[in-house]
C-alpha cells in the first residue's frame, strides 16, 4: 500500500501508466481489506490492517472497522456526504455557505470529529514522512 503515490507529470503516456498502476494498487488494497465498496467479501484482516483499523477508529472516534474503514464513507448517507464535502469547502467559504444552511448541533459535533480526524491524520502522515527521512539520512551516513 503506497502512502504517497507518484505525481502526474503531464506526459499523457507516462500518466496513463501511473494511473493504471495506482488503480491496480487500489484494487489490490481493497481486496486485502475485503472492501465491500469494491465488491469484496469481508475477511479476517491481516495484522497490519487490523492495527491500521484501530488507529482509524481512534482518530475518527468510531467503532473499529472489520473491513475497509473507508467503505462507510464511500457508501455514506446523504448527510455524511454533505458534511464531508463541507469540511473542505469551509476552508474557503463560511460554513453556512458550504452547507447551504445553518448547521445543527449534530452537524457541529460531526464536523468537530472530522476536523480533529484530519488533524490527526496530517500529524500521522508528517510523523511517517519524518521517520522515512530519518531512515534515509541514517542509510546515507552508513554508506
Amino acid at each position: 500500500m503506497r502512502r504517497n503515490p507518484p505525481a502526474l507529470t503531464g506526459d499523457r503516456e507516462n500518466d496513463k501508466a501511473t494511473l493504471a498502476a495506482l488503480e491496480a494498487d487500489g484494487h489490490e488494497t481493497a481486496a486485502r481489506w475485503g472492501c465491500p465498496a469494491d465488491g469484496h467479501a469481508s475477511r479476517a484482516l491481516d495484522p497490519d490492517l487490523s492495527d491500521e483499523a484501530v488507529i482509524v477508529a481512534r482518530i475518527t472516534e468510531t467503532p473499529t472497522a472489520t473491513t475497509c474503514p473507508f467503505a462507510r464513507v464511500m457508501r455514506a448517507d446523504e448527510w455524511t456526504r454533505e458534511l464531508t464535502a463541507s469540511v473542505s469547502l469551509s476552508e474557503w467559504t463560511p460554513l453556512v455557505d458550504a452547507l447551504g444552511r445553518v448547521p445543527t448541533a449534530a452537524d457541529i459535533a460531526a464536523l468537530d470529529v472530522l476536523k480533529r480526524a484530519q488533524s490527526a491524520s496530517m500529524r500521522s502522515d508528517n510523523e511517517h514522512r519524518q521517520r522515512e527521512a530519518d531512515a534515509r539520512v541514517k542509510e546515507a551516513q552508513r554508506r
